[in-house]
This record gives C-alpha cells, sequence and structure tokens, in this order.
C-alpha cells in the first residue's frame, strides 16, 4: 500500500503542479502584483504632492520678500524678481493641482473598490485549493480501497516486520564489527537468517529445542557473565511487533518482557502486562 500511496503521489505531481503553478501565477500572483501596483502609485503620488506643497509655499514666502523690497526700493530690479517669482509660484501651484488631482483619484478609485481589489486574490486561492481537492478525490478513493483490504492491511504488516528484521541485521552486523555491548547476538547462529523458522506452537518442557537463557552467551563481550534466575531476565522491545498466530506475543516499542523460555529457532517465549506468547529474539533488546 504504501508503494501505492508513493505512486500515486507522484503521479498527482505530475498532472497538477504544472498547470496548478500557471493558474496560480494567473490568478492569484498577477491580481497581487496589480493590487501593489496601485498602492505604488498612490504612494508615489503622495510623496510628489508633498515636494510640490513644500515648493509651493518657498515661493509664496519669497514673493512676500520680494514685495516687501519693491515697496522699499520700486526698483527696476525689485520688480523683475517679483516678476520671476510669482511665475514661479504659478508653475508650482499648476503643479500642486495636477498632482492633487490625480492622488485624490487614485484614492477614490482604491476606495469604492478596495473590497474587489483584496477579495480577487483571495477568491482565486480559494477556487485553486477547491480544484486540487477535486481532482485528488478519486485517488483518494482508490487508496481508502486499499485502506479497507485485509490482503492489503496483511502485505503492510509483514513489509513493517520486513523492513525491521532488515534494519536489526544491518545493526547486529555494526554491532558485531564494532563489538557494541548493546547488540545482542545469537549465540548459536551469530546472526539470524531470513529463513527463520516458526515459533514452537506446543513446547515441550523436555524438548532438546528448548534452552535456558544464560546472559553470558548473549553478549558479543568474550567477558563471562554469571547467569542469574530465569525469572530476572528482562528484555526491551525495539520494535513493533504484530502477532500473527495465537500463540505469539504482541510487542510495542518499549515494552518491558519477562523472557520465560528460549528455543533454538530463535523465538523466545516471555511475559509482558500478563500476557505470554513467543516472539522473534532480534526484536528485543537484553538489559542488563
Amino acid at each position: 500500500m504504501s508503494v501505492s500511496l508513493c505512486d500515486l503521489f507522484s503521479q498527482l505531481c505530475e498532472e497538477l503542479v504544472p498547470s496548478v503553478s500557471s493558474q496560480w501565477d494567473l490568478a492569484v500572483i498577477a491580481p497581487s502584483n496589480r493590487m501593489r501596483g496601485r498602492f505604488q502609485a498612490i504612494r508615489e503620488d503622495h510623496n510628489r504632492r508633498n515636494r510640490y506643497v513644500a515648493d509651493l509655499d518657498h515661493y509664496k514666502n519669497k514673493l512676500l520678500r520680494c514685495e516687501a523690497e519693491q515697496h522699499k526700493n520700486n526698483s527696476a530690479k525689485n520688480q523683475e524678481k517679483v516678476k520671476e517669482t510669482e511665475a514661479k509660484l504659478q508653475a508650482a501651484d499648476v503643479r500642486y493641482q495636477q498632482i492633487n488631482k490625480n492622488l485624490t483619484s487614485r484614492l477614490k478609485i482604491a476606495e469604492e473598490h478596495k473590497n474587489a481589489m483584496v477579495d480577487e486574490a483571495l477568491l482565486s486561492m480559494v477556487s485553486l485549493l477547491r480544484t486540487i481537492h477535486e481532482q485528488t478525490a478519486t485517488r483518494l478513493a482508490a487508496l481508502d480501497q486499499l485502506s479497507d483490504n485485509e490482503q492489503s492491511r496483511q502485505a503492510a504488516r509483514m513489509s513493517r516486520q520486513t523492513l525491521a528484521r532488515l534494519d536489526r541485521e544491518t545493526q547486529m552486523e555494526q554491532g558485531v564489527s564494532g563489538k557494541s555491548p548493546e547488540e545482542p547476538v545469537s549465540p548459536s547462529r551469530g546472526r539470524w537468517s531470513d529463513s527463520m523458522l516458526p515459533p514452537p506452537h506446543h513446547p515441550d518442557h523436555n524438548n532438546s529445542n528448548i534452552i535456558a537463557v544464560d546472559m553470558s552467551k548473549l553478549s558479543v563481550q568474550s567477558q563471562p557473565m554469571s547467569p542469574r534466575p530465569l525469572s530476572t531476565i528482562v528484555v526491551r522491545a525495539l520494535y513493533d511487533y504484530d502477532a500473527t498466530a495465537d500463540t505469539e506475543l504482541d510487542l510495542r516499542y518499549g515494552d518491558l518482557v519477562t523472557v520465560l523460555k528460549q528455543d533454538r529457532s530463535g523465538w523466545w517465549q516471555g511475559e509482558v502486562d500478563g500476557r505470554i506468547g513467543w516472539f522473534p529474539f532480534n526484536y528485543v533488546q537484553v538489559l542488563p
């Protein structure tokens, strides 16, 4: 099922990403850029109007000074300054009136259509999200059917167990090469193989395959360890294990299991929370 999910996701990306990206640029990015351009123009007009207001005030004050000088000395030079200042004041007033008209018009348009400018991009975004959900409905329905299939669930469970086994093999190989004391190794096999035997469903106390658990044999270190009573041997589950038979024991990561028996096939019998059953030894780590 995980492979099917990956395939569906890859196919979905290949089909939707180019079209959705183009639609996003056209329906969301473009309106946002237009709105940004409108407000940028308003800001620029506002800054220009402030400069024109400053120019207008400057020429008004200058004209007052020139007229005062003319009253004191009505010379041709002072008269020429007054006329020149009046011309500059008139030009500044024309520029101010024009920029003020443009700014007022832009502000009026923005005020009247502010909802449309803001909502345009948001509505386009919602429309694209709805399109994505509609186009993925069929693929999600197919995946949902897979999840309801018992065979698919069984395959997923087996795949999970296989991946856990392969990860454990890798860790054990690294532990053996590095002589790590935290990596338990089977005393009879060195490293467990892919062809692990099924668990003993009807173990016999006199069966030669059933052996007592000796902690000194479970460590990769060569230092001898004194065996402890069987009831005190506790292991911790390194992975989840889903039992496939009534005689097997479900494990969850971190479970503390009391080991009762060990079979040479690679299966151990243990007890956790009042439940007793068999589990693969490679799913656990012996606690010191």
